[in-house]
């Protein structure tokens, strides 16, 4: 869908016409379409951001996901995680017990 969008856009052409033949490349030697990193990517050269401009996207776009995630696991029990069990086979290499005494 972002590669659709950035098609109609109105970036460098011939940075598009980049995308393009080496989106075909990738089409001809793997059958899994690319992902966003890719689309990102894209974008960004395109309209020639920032060069970490695909990173502060994708983790911009997930900020809510990952806020709604934070705020599901606020109402789990505390540490609900965390094993009850202890490690009670042979020390790690170097000495000191599994637990990190």
């Amino acid at each position: 869908m972002l590669l659709d969008l950035l098609r109609r856009g109105e970036g460098a052409p011939r940075r598009l016409e980049v995308v393009e033949c080496l989106l075909e490349l990738l089409l001809d030697r793997i059958e899994v379409r690319p992902n966003i990193d890719f689309a990102l990517g894209a974008l960004s050269y395109v309209y020639g951001m920032n060069e970490r401009a695909g990173e502060t996207l994708f983790a911009i776009a997930r900020s809510a996901g990952w806020t709604a995630h934070a705020l599901e696991e606020y109402r789990e029990p505390a540490l609900r995680l965390r094993p009850r069990a202890h490690y009670t086979g042979p020390a790690p290499e170097g000495g000191g017990s599994a637990r990190g005494d």
